[in-house]
């Protein structure tokens, strides 16, 4: 499940609770959240074994700024705790990033979307995390 880093303690506590009731996790999301708010759930939540911070540059904000260096930013605050990555991501930033942040999780939106072959395309970004081969069949493999 995911949750917003803005929406109240409260509700961060009850995903938390209810993803360690579940033996799942619980993505927070710090997209427009800000230093203070992180360090804040930081702090609250350092115990959460469950927890993944996800880093999301929105659209707006991808042209300003690098989605490795955003993914610094927060692993310099959050050492051992699991990360995420979201916004703008690409298959050349995911190989790059996953060289230093081998547990990376990353959610990847429009280039999978917009692509000409989203399965295809789904495929091989599952290969960078995984070093698996492609299982998923390209659409233009499916017959009619």
């Amino acid at each position: 499940m995911s949750v917003l880093a803005l929406a109240p303690d409260d509700t961060v506590r009850a995903c938390t609770t209810r993803a360690h009731e579940l033996g799942m996790e619980v993505l927070v999301d710090l997209l427009a959240a800000g230093t203070e708010r992180f360090d804040k759930l930081l702090t609250d939540f350092s115990g959460s074994s469950h927890l993944v911070w996800a880093t999301h540059i929105g659209k707006d904000q991808q042209k300003r700024h690098s989605v490795g260096h955003a993914l610094d930013q927060m692993a310099a605050k959050a050492k051992g705790h699991r990360l995420a990555l979201a916004g703008g991501l690409v298959q050349t930033d995911v190989a790059a990033l996953t060289q230093s942040y081998p547990d990376l999780r990353v959610i990847v939106g429009s280039a999978i979307t917009k692509a000409v072959d989203p399965t295809a395309t789904a495929a091989a970004f599952r290969q960078l995390l995984t070093n698996e081969p492609p299982t998923a069949q390209s659409l233009s493999e499916v017959t009619p």
